[in-house]
């Protein structure tokens, strides 16, 4: 058994998982292997199929496997014949790890997060508009990882906790290229997805971070940050809590008041900002610099980093 930590569980698993932290802690999430255990998926034309109740899921990819989740301390895989133990590690450590986060009750989105000056900033994105791009520009620039892909929140008296998920990124080759790097010496994170694996030997933030605000990523003409209201912010953050993936097939599952209830509480509970730009690889230094100085005049400024801000105010173009 390999045993590590993720967004501050121990887990036990029969199937090696490097893109994790080992550690000795007692295990609260086991991870098991069990071929020929399920019985087969019906898979029609469809490339994925998620079924179950809130505390049992069933998830199946063609020519992958079918994951059985239950009760947020367990995942069980049947791998479809012939498949290869690293291509099960992105459906572990995506899909299925969201599940097994949502069933024990905690905050869940799709989003990345970095820290800038020890509190956390979260980037919300449709695919392709670039959020791990985004962090990843931050993280060049010397500000640590806290998560990306699955972002999980404590509620505390006196905001959101980030929980750190683990050290890597999840990159397209030419955000790779642009940011510096190789993209030919990166792994792919599954042999039919040219996204590649950039596992962060250091800039990961280990511990909990207060989560200072969001940003949701959009095409635009010109580089600009300008306040959400409340109601502006939910619209935006309701497709990204991580029930609501998988074109919808798990809000039945959980259940619309989560949803619902979950995304209002994190948009009072922090400042939201939309930040449009063109999708222009060229501008993402500078992309990321106006988020440094925009985040900076936050931080500064009495109360702003608090969702009493009013629309309108506090814009950046």
């Amino acid at each position: 058994m390999y045993t590590y930590v993720v967004y501050g569980l121990g887990m036990s698993s029969e199937l090696r998982l490097p893109e994790l932290v080992p550690s000795d802690l007692p295990a609260d999430v086991w991870i098991r292997l069990a071929p020929g255990e399920m019985s087969a998926v019906q898979m029609d034309d469809d490339v994925r199929l998620v079924t179950g109740r809130p505390q049992e899921c069933t998830l199946s990819w063609r020519d992958i496997g079918t994951f059985v989740v239950r009760h947020g301390r367990e995942i069980v895989i049947d791998p479809a014949s012939g498949v290869e133990e690293g291509a099960l590690r992105p459906f572990v450590l995506g899909s299925c790890l969201g599940v097994l986060l949502l069933q024990r009750g905690l905050m869940v989105f799709h989003a990345s997060v970095v820290s800038l000056d020890s509190i956390a900033v979260a980037f919300l994105a449709r695919k392709g508009y670039g959020k791990s791009t985004l962090a990843a520009a931050l993280h060049a620039r010397g500000h640590d990882l806290v998560a990306d892909d699955i972002v999980v929140l404590d509620r505390e008296d006196d905001g959101l906790i980030v929980r750190p998920g683990y050290p890597q990124l999840k990159l397209w080759p030419d955000s790779v290229s642009v940011l510096g790097q190789d993209p030919n010496v990166l792994a792919t994170i599954h042999p039919h997805i040219d996204k590649r694996a950039w596992r962060l030997t250091d800039g990961f933030s280990d511990e909990p971070l207060p989560l200072g605000c969001i940003y949701v990523l959009g095409g635009g003409d010109e580089l600009c940050i300008n306040p959400l209201s409340t109601k502006q912010a939910l619209m935006h953050v309701l497709p990204h809590w991580y029930g609501a993936m998988f074109d919808g097939d798990l809000l039945g599952t959980f259940g619309l008041a989560s949803h619902f209830g979950e995304c209002t509480d994190l948009v009072k509970a922090v400042p939201a900002y939309a930040f449009q730009r063109p999708l222009d690889l060229s501008l993402l230094d500078e992309s990321a610099r106006m988020v440094e100085r925009h985040f900076a005049g936050l931080a500064a400024g009495a109360g702003l980093l608090s969702a009493s801000h009013e629309p309108g105010t506090e814009s950046q173009c």
